[in-house]
């Protein structure tokens, strides 16, 4: 069905998500304090927390699955570093989520709720890092050619005369999307 590998796909949740979640748990709070919304209405920040938390582990588990593969273009050192900011991306996230379910389940939730605020605005950093590590993996280190490579040895090998070769053709494509890049 996709062309694309998952992962870049799946990352995005967890970003928008991310970056969502300081401002809408910051809003809500205003406006329980200031009677504007009922305070269940939190409910609303445990559930984007969930969701942040659920869509890491996918981002996380995605990545994996095209690890091998990506590791053999852009080396392990770079592909690790990316990798680290990740999990512990998905760990930040289920901190957030565990915190926002407290405000919940207490009668004066006031402290839990900053603390919520104060968390979520604090995952941002990592956040970006992580991402900015990921778009440097693309464009800078050229992890794209791993999905890449895959795609023009199937068009070659449909192409190929009897006993040829595709060390050409890839040869080319690899020269191709390095001037691409230049």
């Amino acid at each position: 069905m996709f062309e694309i590998p998952l992962h870049p796909v799946a990352v995005h949740f967890p970003i928008v998500l991310g970056l969502l979640i300081p401002i809408a748990s910051l809003s809500v709070f205003i406006l329980i304090k200031l009677k504007y919304l009922d305070p269940r209405i939190w409910l609303l920040v445990v559930i984007l927390s969930g969701l942040f938390f659920a869509s890491a582990v996918v981002a996380v588990q995605t990545g994996e699955k095209d690890e091998h593969k990506v590791e053999e273009v852009v080396g392990h050192k770079v592909l690790e570093t990316h990798e680290e900011h990740g999990e512990k991306i998905q760990w930040l996230a289920l901190a957030v989520f565990l915190i926002s379910i407290t405000p919940l389940l207490l009668k004066k939730p006031t402290e839990l709720q900053i603390l919520t605020v104060i968390i979520s605005s604090i995952v941002v950093y990592p956040l970006i890092e992580t991402g900015h590590t990921g778009g440097e993996l693309i464009y800078k280190h050229g992890a794209a050619e791993a999905h890449m490579i895959e795609e023009i040895e199937e068009d070659c090998s449909e192409q190929l005369e009897p006993g040829g070769s595709c060390s050409k053709i890839l040869e080319d494509s690899s020269n191709q999307n390095l001037d691409d890049h230049l």
